[in-house]
């Protein structure tokens, strides 16, 4: 992760430029609970060290660079935001996804956006014309969000999101 946080910091011509919106696409983990339902707000897969309470230190090296403190960064990932109790096979474990959330909006002076639900994309390719030849082009698309979707602020605060923010963020106009 400290790689991505210093090819971040590379691409922007701090101070002049700041950035925008950062959106971060990655799997969310989960636990299986003794139930075999399984519960989302356990992390991302990463970078080398995933992104969890551990390794949320990181994200400090972003500290100040955004635009806006309402809302620089979006995480797109199942269940990201969530946070509850969850019974397993090996005892109680917590899940930690909205102090995940809250914890990368201190660290980095703005807005954090996430969902506490499974999220569903389409996922495929698209046929497109590369000078004479014809491609196809893996592509993703997240669609609208599913679940509870919030806003983590820099001062703790945990807000709703407007509905149809992701598109409107991937699309490039928040």
């Amino acid at each position: 992760m400290p790689d991505m946080m210093r090819q971040i910091k590379a691409k922007v011509d701090y101070p002049r430029i700041k950035i925008g919106m950062l959106i971060i696409a990655a799997h969310g983990y989960a636990e299986r609970g003794a139930d075999g339902v399984t519960h989302d707000g356990f992390g991302m897969q990463l970078c080398r060290e995933d992104l969890d309470m551990n390794s949320v230190h990181y994200f400090r090296a972003l500290e100040g660079q955004f635009e806006s403190r309402d809302l620089g960064l979006t995480l797109v990932g199942c269940g990201v935001a969530r946070q509850e109790r969850v019974k397993t096979r090996d005892g109680i474990k917590m899940g930690f996804g909205e102090s995940l959330c809250t914890a990368i909006a201190r660290l980095t002076l703005t807005g954090v956006v996430a969902s506490t639900d499974l999220q569903q994309g389409f996922s495929g390719t698209v046929r497109r014309r590369v000078g004479a030849s014809i491609e196809d082009t893996p592509v993703f698309d997240p669609g609208s969000w599913e679940g509870a979707v919030y806003i983590f602020t820099p001062d703790g605060a945990k807000k709703k999101a407007p509905p149809g923010l992701l598109a409107r963020l991937v699309k490039g106009s928040p």
